[in-house]
């Protein structure tokens, strides 16, 4: 993208776009472009992640950090959803996404959204 182009939201998150109607879109609805599941590891806080499973409750946020350069962009459900790695996205990929995908949802939504002080 083009620092010409940029948009910053909530004062502290900077995004540069190729072109207008990109930055456009984008300004339209800004929620619709956030990652899924918070931006953390979607297979981590589906918690069944077998390729760490000495990791700790996937409540426990510090466990299930993602990497912003790898990531997947699901066709169904048009979600963008990241990883903590390479491996993460692979058994993701290789197993039951949507099982993983509901799992992951669920634990976003009933145990750490509810949790928030703001939702109270």
């Amino acid at each position: 993208g083009s620092p010409n182009l940029a948009v910053t939201l909530e004062g502290s998150f900077t995004f540069w776009f190729a072109s207008e109607f990109n930055r456009d879109v984008f300004v339209s609805d800004p929620a619709a472009f956030a990652p899924a599941v918070g931006g953390f590891c979607a297979l981590g806080l589906s918690g069944i992640d077998p390729l760490h499973p000495d990791d700790p409750d996937p409540l426990d946020l510090d466990t299930v950090p993602a990497d912003p350069d790898v990531w997947y962009l699901d066709g169904r459900s048009g979600d963008l959803l990241l990883f903590k790695g390479q491996d993460a996205l692979a058994y993701f990929l290789a197993a039951n996404a949507t099982d993983l995908l509901g799992a992951a949802r669920r634990t976003w939504r009933d145990s750490v959204l509810d949790a928030l002080p703001c939702r109270s």
